[in-house]
């Protein structure tokens, strides 16, 4: 077995089903000369990921294939390009355990000690449930709302944040990053960073979550972003998940008792599973800080 070259990179590309246009655009010549520019002598690349897909044209599993992949010589062309610049290609798969396969076969999910399914996500459990088919519900609905889809062009981001005419609202074309307070947005990895104290705080989200709270704040159901995203960052911490959907903000958690609360900015409402109430933002947000710390 070689040797792995001094200039690896590992290519990450668990990619979700709900992700559309995969290698839509996808270049193997600009792909290879930018690694070739960049002193990159080893790429790995993805056959399979952890959601049970392939990224190339199996002949043997075709219904393994992403069925949101464009190009499905993408893995091929990803080597061919590296090889003709005496780049190295590493090939990742999933063995044993993924997404798909604990769809299919859901008597195979985790059990905790007490013999209940266990729903996690990024290493965290957040639902667990004696009933099989109540953690598949939940496990796909998790998935869905946590997926994060890339579809914005940088022109159309400009455009957006033009149309909220908010003078505090700084873009930056040549870096491609949005600022806002303590709030900053960068474009080429779709993640949202909560400025604090001097450290850098990634919160995800994409320009989705960005997007989300400059429409609150300017709508005047937010006070500040500040307010919004130490909850995001109080709930990440303790191993919580937020997410938001039009109007309304979801935390994820095994220690509600449902599983999950939420926030409804239209209603003005508080659903905490087993009532629904009214109630300000801060009112929620003091609710879930209570429990969740």
């Amino acid at each position: 077995m070689s040797k792995i070259r001094y200039r690896q990179v590992h290519l990450d590309f668990h990619t979700s089903e709900y992700i559309p246009d995969i290698a839509a655009d996808f270049d193997k010549e600009e792909f290879a000369k930018t690694l070739e520019e960049a002193h990159v002598d080893s790429i790995t690349c993805f056959a399979r990921c952890h959601h049970g897909w392939l990224y190339y044209p199996s002949k043997k599993f075709p219904e393994l294939i992403h069925p949101g992949l464009k190009n499905k010589n993408f893995l091929l062309e990803q080597i061919e390009a590296c090889h003709k610049r005496g780049i190295k290609v590493p090939v990742y798969t999933t063995a044993q355990w993924d997404g798909r396969i604990m769809r299919e076969h859901p008597e195979w999910l985790a059990v905790d000690e007490n013999g209940e399914f266990i729903v996690s996500l990024n290493e965290n459990i957040i639902y667990t449930d004696k009933e099989m088919e109540g953690a598949m519900l939940k496990f796909n609905s998790v998935v869905k709302n946590n997926a994060i889809q890339q579809n914005d062009s940088w022109q159309a981001i400009e455009k957006s944040i033009k149309n909220f005419d908010m003078s505090d609202i700084e873009l930056n074309s040549q870096f491609k990053t949005v600022s806002y307070g303590k709030m900053k947005y960068f474009y080429n990895t779709d993640k949202v960073f909560y400025i604090d104290e001097g450290s850098m705080i990634s919160l995800g989200g994409g320009f989705a979550l960005f997007r989300f709270i400059i429409g609150k704040i300017k709508d005047g159901e937010l006070k500040s972003e500040e307010s919004f995203l130490e909850l995001c960052k109080v709930s990440m911490i303790n191993k919580g998940i937020f997410s938001t959907n039009e109007d309304k903000v979801m935390i994820a958690s095994p220690k509600f008792n449902y599983g999950s609360v939420e926030y409804n900015f239209a209603t003005k409402k508080i659903n905490k599973g087993t009532s629904n109430e009214k109630g300000s933002f801060e009112e929620f947000k003091d609710y879930v800080l209570s429990i969740i710390k």
